[in-house]
């Protein structure tokens, strides 16, 4: 008996470290994709905050939003409750810093004038959820 809840409570730490590994990774990826992917919609010309023209390369329908100010992109997070559940998304660990901005479920989502840029999407689509939780399982229980 003593066995079974030894396995039970190791088979708990699996999940919950498999699961903060996989939210780790898609914060990880989506981060990547604002950043460094490649953006093919329009070019705009806008101002910074020192008042100098910088030239913008928006993103095009379907693609990671581009980053402009970086708000949105900080407000990506995740929590894990326990070993059942985790949440990924805009704010959702939120404290004063990562507050998820009013236009986020606009981008990812789309209105009925402008096409999705679904950034939570495209990460969880690119990112590998069961290598994630069978390497957590490997190393816990490893010979």
């Amino acid at each position: 008996l003593v066995d079974l809840i030894g396995r039970a409570e190791s088979m708990q730490q699996v999940f919950r470290r498999g699961f903060m590994e996989y939210m780790r990774a898609l914060r990880k990826r989506a981060n990547h994709e604002v950043l460094h992917g490649k953006k093919t919609g329009r070019v705009y010309t806008v101002r910074t905050a020192s008042g100098r023209r910088k030239r913008h390369v928006s993103s095009a329908p379907g693609q990671t939003h581009a980053n402009l100010t970086g708000r949105l992109r900080r407000s990506l997070s995740f929590k894990v409750h326990g070993h059942e559940r985790a949440e990924f998304g805009y704010g959702v660990a939120t404290d004063q810093s990562n507050v998820a901005p009013h236009y986020a479920p606009y981008l990812e989502f789309g209105t009925r004038r402008m096409a999705a840029r679904p950034t939570l999407q495209n990460a969880i689509a690119r990112e590998d959820v069961d290598g994630h939780f069978m390497r957590a399982f490997d190393r816990e229980f490893a010979p």
